[in-house]
């Protein structure tokens, strides 16, 4: 029992650790679904009956079962349910890493038979009939099969029904295969991820030295925003950010921030994962959907039916079953005048998590994305003894192109202020509005808001009741908010918050 759950966990472990490149797409249907094996000695190599073979194989089953080990027995194995030093972790996982290979790399022949499934595998996973494959396993074949198997999920398993193995099997194996083959192509990269992973978050400060030394030694405790001369001040201070790196009339993120602060590692890897992991779940859901029950169940004993029966779960045994929840049957409500889209697809209490798979498709994470949120809604105030309404819209737009997260520098952005943004304001006296908002006149408040749109890169300020803020990192991720006022003026709105 307890070998049964580690080993099922070794393999989605290793796959939430893993990476894949993207597969050719076969695409032909297979010639035959229904198939049956007698005996292991008479099954050809290169045929689909050549996959339970090989994996049932006692080379291939004391291979997993050494990966097994690493898991329950070693230090690196406890590192995934114990917290740690976040150093003392990563080095815990790379030694993890290590063993994995060393493990491969003393079963050579194993490996090699199963490199060898690889085109078997695809082929099954792109044919367009793959969940109507049933493999009946009798005789002596059935009899060494769950012999093996009993070696590796350490059971007993019952002789005496009839088994199967079917399409749900066979992505449990093509996924572990992936598993293995990851890790024994692309152990450096994965050390190397990890590695920088754990110096972005716990590395040096994040500011660029320059600015950081600038504002800490500046007199804060002297500056109000009521008096001219701390306005001057900052406006000096602001200057010399600006001069800090180019261009030097505006003040930008790599002004403040070190180049590379925003540029995440390379998480291609994490990418390819996630991309992975929906498509595992999209496809067993169109199995399960189709050919299970209500409990995840289908009407002949498959070998992952029976490993469930074997260790006495009555229960729903669906490993996509979650998939068909929808928002509300979560407890998750839209609140109302929100509109939310992803990719098109329109978000309501009726969206299920295999609707939003579904909308990524088929780049998943490894194309852009794009997300809206739109949100209207009135403020009830008052107003000569009369309540009125203040009716208001907010549009949220995102662009996100994950790939390109690690290609971020601080001066890839239009995140920028012109540096006499100060300057213009110094000019119109703000300190006097300020210090008085109530001297503000309508001609004014709107030259002053129309000054600081000018100088800001980001800000744009459509009239006098509407405008946006978009933010651009390079050409491939960007964020816009956009604001409208319904009956009223950004003018009447600070006249309503002074009064």
């Amino acid at each position: 029992m307890k070998r049964s759950y580690v080993v099922m966990f070794i393999l989605l472990s290793i796959l939430f650790a893993s990476c894949t490149s993207t597969l050719s797409v076969f695409n032909e249907p297979l010639e035959k679904t229904n198939l049956k094996i007698t005996d292991f000695e008479e099954v050809e190599n290169g045929t689909v009956e050549s996959v339970v073979k090989t994996v049932s194989s006692i080379e291939v089953v004391e291979l997993m079962v050494e990966l097994e080990s690493l898991f329950s027995n070693t230090t690196s194995g406890r590192i995934l349910i114990r917290n740690q030093d976040r150093a003392d972790m990563v080095a815990q996982i790379l030694l993890l890493f290590d063993d994995v290979i060393d493990v491969i790399n003393e079963s050579p022949s194993a490996f090699e038979q199963l490199l060898e499934l690889k085109p078997i595998l695809e082929k099954i996973k792109y044919a367009p009939n793959r969940y109507d494959l049933k493999i009946e396993l009798a005789g002596t074949a059935k009899t060494e099969f769950l012999r093996n198997m009993g070696v590796l999920f350490e059971m007993d398993f019952p002789t005496e029904n009839d088994l199967y193995i079917d399409y749900r099997d066979l992505a449990f194996t093509n996924f572990a295969l992936d598993i293995l083959f990851f890790f024994k192509e692309n152990e450096n990269e994965l050390s190397t991820l990890l590695i920088e992973g754990a110096s972005y978050f716990t590395g040096n400060q994040p500011f660029n030295n320059l600015f950081y030394s600038a504002v800490e030694n500046f007199y804060w405790e002297d500056l109000t925003l009521t008096t001219k001369e701390s306005w001057e001040k900052f406006s000096n201070l602001w200057d010399y950010i600006a001069n800090i790196s180019s261009p030097e009339e505006e003040v930008r993120l790599n002004d403040v921030f070190q180049e590379t602060y925003l540029r995440l590692p390379n998480i291609g890897c994490v990418i390819n994962l996630a991309d992975m992991v929906m498509a595992f779940f999209i496809d067993v859901f169109g199995f399960e959907s189709n050919y299970t029950n209500e409990l995840g169940r289908t009407t002949y004993t498959s070998m992952y039916q029976l490993l469930a029966e074997t260790s006495n779960h009555e229960g729903d045994i669906s490993i996509s079953r979650s998939l068909s929840l929808s928002a509300n049957e979560m407890d998750i409500s839209i609140p109302e005048g929100f509109e939310i889209s992803i990719n098109n697809l329109k978000i309501t209490g009726n969206t299920r998590i295999i609707d939003l798979f579904k909308a990524l498709e088929p780049g998943f994470l490894s194309s852009p994305i794009t997300v809206n949120i739109a949100y209207s809604d009135e403020v009830e105030y008052l107003q000569e003894n009369e309540i009125k309404n203040i009716g208001f819209k907010i549009a949220f737009h995102t662009k996100l192109n994950f790939p390109k997260l690690s290609q971020i520098t601080t001066a890839k952005s239009n995140i920028s202020i012109n540096r006499d943004l100060l300057k213009a304001l110094i000019d119109k006296n703000i300190w006097e509005y300020v210090s008085e908002p109530n001297n503000l006149t309508k001609e004014t408040f709107n030259d002053l808001l129309f000054d600081i749109a000018d100088h800001v890169a980001f800000l744009d300020i459509a009239d006098d009741k509407s405008g946006s803020i978009s933010l651009c990192f390079g050409d491939a991720n960007s964020f816009a908010l956009g604001f409208e006022l319904m009956e009223i003026t950004f003018w009447d709105l600070l006249n309503l918050y002074l009064n």
